[in-house]
C-alpha cells in the first residue's frame, strides 16, 4: 500500500477536525514540496484529536521521506507519535530512531527524550546516562535552539526532583523558564511549576531567592489556594520573621513544609542576619551578640552557632571575637534587591555623598593658606 492510500484509509476513520489536515498532507505529497509537508505534518500533529493517528502517519508518510526532512522535526514528530505507546516502548522507539545518521542537533535532541521516558519508568540511571551525554553534545554547541535546550532543562529538573535535589532542581527549572515562553503553557502547567519552584526554593540550599520573587511565573500562584507560598517567600529573602511566624499555620497545608519547620527557621534567622548587616553602613559592620540575638529572635547562647553557619555557607565573611560578644563583617553575598532594599542602598550612598562632601570641605578649610601658597 503506497502513501496516498494509506492516507485515503486514515482519512475514512478520522474525525471532521483531521480532513483538512489530511487532504493537505497528500497534496503536498503528491507535489512533493517537503518542507511544507513538515510543516503541515507538525501542524496536525499538534491537535489533540490526532493523537490515535501519530504512529500510523508517521510511520507511512514520515518514514518515506525522512531522507529528505529537516532532522530536528523528525525527531519532534518521533516524540509527537510516541504519545500513544507505554514509555518502554517509546524509549525502544526513540533509540531506533536515533540511532541513524543525524545531524548532532537531532542527536541530543533525541537522547533528552530517552532521559525524559526512562524518568518516567523510574530508571534514573539510564535516565542520568542520558542526560549526561547530551549534556557533552550541547557543550560543542556555538548556538542552539532554545527549544531544545528548554528539553534538556526540563528532563534534567525531573531527575532533580526524583532525587529530591532541591537546590539543583530549583537552578534547573529558573533555565528552563528561561528558555520557554510562558503563555506557551496551559493553567496547569503554569500553576505546577509555580508550585514545585517554590517548594524547592523553601526546602534547597537557596538563601536569596530574589530572582525567583520578581518571575511572572508566581503570577500562576494568585487565586489559588497556595497563593501564600509568595508571601512566605517574601518572608523568607528578607528575612522578615514577624510575617513568619504569622503564617507558619499555613505550612500545615503543606506536609514536607511542616515537617521541615525546624530548617525553615533556620533559614529565615539566617535571611534575618543577612538583612542586619546589610542594613548597616560598611564601616559599621561591627554587630555585639544582643542585637543579632534580637533582629534573629533567639537566645543570645545560639547566636555564634548562626554566625558560623552563615560564615560555612558563604552568606558573609568576616571574623567573630568571641571576648568581645562581637562579629565583624567584611562581605555579604551578592543578591537581588527588592524596592525597599534598593531604597535604603540609595539612602546610605546620599549619606556617604555628603559625607564625603562635608571632608572635602573640611580638607579645603584647614588647608586654605597652603594652598593660597601654592597658587
Amino acid at each position: 500500500m503506497d502513501v496516498q492510500e494509506k492516507l485515503a484509509e486514515l482519512r475514512e476513520k478520522a474525525p471532521e477536525e483531521l480532513q483538512g489536515g489530511l487532504y493537505a498532507i497528500e497534496d503536498l505529497w503528491d507535489r512533493k514540496l517537503w518542507h511544507q509537508l513538515t510543516d503541515a505534518l507538525l501542524e496536525l500533529s499538534n491537535i489533540r484529536e490526532s493523537e490515535p493517528f501519530r504512529m500510523d502517519i508517521f510511520e507511512t508518510v514520515v518514514l518515506a521521506f525522512k531522507d529528505k526532512i529537516n532532522q530536528l522535526k523528525l525527531i519532534e514528530l518521533g516524540i509527537k507519535a510516541t504519545s500513544v505507546l507505554k514509555p518502554e516502548d517509546a524509549v525502544v522507539f526513540m533509540k531506533q530512531l536515533t540511532d541513524g545518521a543525524l545531524t548532532e542537533e537531532a542527536t541530543v535532541f533525541g537522547e533528552i527524550e530517552q532521559a525524559r521516558l526512562q524518568l518516567q519508568i523510574g530508571n534514573l540511571k539510564d535516565a542520568k546516562k542520558a542526560l549526561d551525554e547530551a549534556s557533552k553534545i550541547l557543550d560543542h554547541f556555538n548556538s542552539v535552539e532554545p527549544r531544545i535546550y528548554a528539553a534538556y532543562y526540563k528532563a534534567s529538573a525531573k531527575y532533580h526532583e526524583a532525587k529530591a535535589e532541591f537546590s539543583s532542581y530549583y537552578r534547573t527549572t529558573l533555565l528552563y523558564l528561561s528558555c520557554i515562553q510562558l503563555e506557551d503553557l496551559s493553567a496547569d502547567e503554569l500553576y505546577k511549576e509555580a508550585y514545585d519552584i517554590s517548594i524547592a526554593a523553601l526546602l534547597g540550599d537557596i538563601y536569596n531567592f530574589g530572582e525567583l520573587i520578581l518571575h511572572p511565573i508566581l503570577n500562576a500562584l494568585d487565586g489559588t489556594e497556595t497563593e501564600w507560598l509568595k508571601s512566605l517567600l517574601v518572608a523568607i529573602n528578607i528575612g522578615d520573621l514577624a510575617k513568619f511566624t504569622d503564617m507558619t499555620s499555613k505550612l500545615n497545608n503543606v506536609p514536607i513544609l511542616k515537617n521541615s519547620l525546624p530548617f525553615l527557621q533556620q533559614k529565615i534567622c539566617l535571611a534575618a542576619l543577612v538583612e542586619t548587616a546589610f542594613s548597616r553602613p560598611p564601616a559599621d559592620r561591627i554587630l555585639d551578640f544582643e542585637l543579632i540575638a534580637q533582629s534573629c529572635q533567639i537566645p543570645v547562647d545560639q547566636v555564634e552557632h548562626l554566625i558560623m553557619k552563615a560564615l560555612s555557607i558563604k552568606l558573609i565573611e568576616g571574623s567573630i571575637d568571641q571576648v568581645s560578644q562581637t562579629v565583624t563583617i567584611s562581605w555579604i553575598q551578592p543578591r537581588i534587591l527588592n524596592i525597599e532594599q534598593i531604597g535604603a542602598m540609595r539612602d546610605r550612598l546620599v549619606s556617604w555623598d555628603k559625607t564625603v562632601s562635608n571632608v572635602t570641605a573640611w580638607v579645603d578649610s584647614l588647608g586654605a593658606d597652603l594652598w593660597a601658597q601654592q597658587v
